[in-house]
């Protein structure tokens, strides 16, 4: 334990060292260091986003229910201060920031080459002081309606959010992550005072630092700001309602000023509550498998290729949270429903036959190689360790994971998951 109150855990395969220090109020910072580079990236992140919109502590006497988009329109208003935009103070330093909210996070961030410690203060004052008046709550409003509406004209937004509805009937996962303009008329100063005392309590909050810094510098700071708020660690329990079994909907299709049509397509998973270790074996295990059935390397692929069923914008993806979890793939396709037909069936033939021993040794080391050569981005190190630490699991254990996906695992995996009776389809067709 160092003087400054953070410990040091070496990974010396990965050559790689992880400085970390907890508070008493349940803040948690970490600090990796990487000697020679001229960049340094620091990131803020509250386990909180768009599918948290019912809540209950024990400060609530009965379930807090928010509007939908609360936690994306939370993240645009703290860069507001009393004392002038936060954007700007960053301009002004030399460095450059951003924020973004997803499903279940937010986070804000900063890069900067110059002025670190003064990044860095502002970084660990703005996120805990809120300035909101009833003026700019509403002009802020309307800021988000012209951001609604840019993503209502965009084909691959709307098509993947048609998907994620026709897939889930109760989980808040459907909805569109800023709201809708009606939900965002309900949203008031109060409500979002609310929202920050809850979510965005140091208990709830983690910071990572990556570049070529002092460690005694961050933890000094840390220490004498946000880690010594003299507050108790807040117990949120996080209310999604009680998904049903079936999907929602098999088949949706929807119509756009689009030359081309696009589908998305995927299987609705069931997580069982994983977390930790177990969810970052099964993303993984998942991603594999999507790249090994359908991947561009793969004999599926170049068939739809060759057929016109598919272009480069075909991709998979594969999510899991605590309460939700599915595959999700797709592109433009002149025939979306030739497409599908041959996925279901190249499905088939491999739970029937298996897959290829050879090419999954392949994939397993390639995606092992990328996973390691992106510790060479302090961009990517900041973004995953958030990611997965608020599942429950350290980045640099994430990649000894990969020794863990045997042939065995993802057989059970196949059957498991790629199951007709949850498979959808949605497309977006030329008007």
């Amino acid at each position: 334990m160092s003087t400054d109150g953070y410990y040091k855990i070496d990974y010396p395969i990965l050559g790689e060292s992880l400085c970390c220090g907890e508070y008493p109020n349940g803040f948690k910072a970490y600090v990796i260091q990487k000697n020679g580079f001229s960049k340094t990236f620091a990131s803020i992140g509250t386990h909180y986003g768009s599918i948290n919109s019912s809540f209950l502590t024990k400060f609530d006497e009965k379930p807090v229910v928010v509007p939908d988009g609360i936690a994306h329109f939370l993240e645009h208003k703290l860069f507001e201060q009393a004392d002038g935009n936060v954007l700007q103070k960053y301009a002004v330093l030399g460095a450059s920031p951003n924020a973004y909210t997803t499903f279940a996070k937010t986070a804000y961030l900063f890069s900067c080459t110059d002025n670190f410690g003064s990044c860095l203060d502002l970084l660990l004052d703005f996120v805990r002081k809120p300035y909101f008046t009833d003026e700019n709550v509403e002009k802020e409003k309307g800021i988000i309606e012209q951001e609604i509406d840019m993503y209502e004209d965009n084909a691959e937004f709307k098509g993947y959010f048609n998907f994620l509805k026709s897939m889930y009937k109760v989980n808040p996962v459907r909805l569109e992550i800023a709201g809708t303009k009606e939900s965002i008329a309900n949203i008031t100063k109060e409500l979002l005072l609310q929202c920050h005392a809850t979510f965005y309590h140091p208990s709830n909050m983690i910071m990572v630092v990556v570049g070529n810094v002092d460690p005694d510098e961050v933890f000094s700071k840390i220490a004498a700001t946000i880690g010594a708020e003299d507050t108790n660690p807040i117990e949120i329990k996080r209310i999604t309602g009680e998904e049903p079994k079936a999907l929602n909907s098999a088949y949706f299709e929807y119509w756009m000023e689009i030359s081309t049509p696009r589908f998305f397509a995927g299987f609705k998973d069931f997580p069982k509550a994983f977390s930790g270790n177990e969810a970052a074996i099964r993303q993984i295990g998942m991603s594999v498998l999507l790249e090994l059935i359908m991947g561009k390397s793969s004999p599926l692929y170049e068939n739809l290729y060759s057929l016109g069923l598919i272009n480069n914008t075909f991709s998979t993806e594969y999510n899991i949270e605590e309460n939700y979890a599915y595959s999700c793939f797709g592109g433009e396709s002149k025939d979306p429903d030739a497409a599908k037909r041959i996925i279901i069936d190249e499905i088939k033939r491999i739970k029937k036959d298996g897959f290829d021993q050879e090419a999954l040794s392949r994939i397993l080391k390639s995606f092992k190689g990328k996973s390691i050569r992106s510790l060479d981005s302090i961009e990517r190190i900041a973004s995953d360790f958030l990611t997965l630490n608020f599942k429950g699991c350290i980045l640099f254990d994430y990649f000894g994971l990969y020794d863990k996906i045997t042939v065995d695992y993802l057989k059970e995996l196949v059957d498991e998951h790629f199951d007709e009776e949850f498979f959808c389809l949605t497309k977006i067709l030329p008007k």
